[in-house]
């Protein structure tokens, strides 16, 4: 097949060139941004504002000591000997004897 571009329509050719053109605006670029000052800001004067200072009275903190925690509950002890009718969560009932 048959090439039907011109050589001169070729851009291959001058990439070079291309990308030199751009590296020099880039750099063109930087120098500039550099070289542009910025105005100068005017400093303020402290010595000639005087300002107020309002001492605020410095409330202490005080700490609440939480409440003791309340009394925990005696567990009942039940001894190998000791009958289980003495201990209050238990009922007793009376014992059926069949004839």
């Amino acid at each position: 097949m048959e090439i039907k571009k011109t050589p001169k329509a070729n851009l291959e050719n001058r990439r070079l060139i291309f990308t030199e053109i751009g590296l020099v605006v880039a750099l063109l670029l930087v120098l500039g941004a550099f070289s542009m000052g910025s105005k100068e800001k005017k400093i303020a004067d402290l010595q000639e504002v005087e300002q107020q200072v309002e001492i605020e009275d410095m409330v202490p903190i005080t700490q609440e000591t939480p409440p003791p925690p309340p009394d925990q509950p005696k567990i009942p002890v039940i001894l190998p000997g000791e009958p289980y009718r003495h201990h209050p969560c238990i009922r007793t009932f009376p014992i059926r004897k069949e004839m």
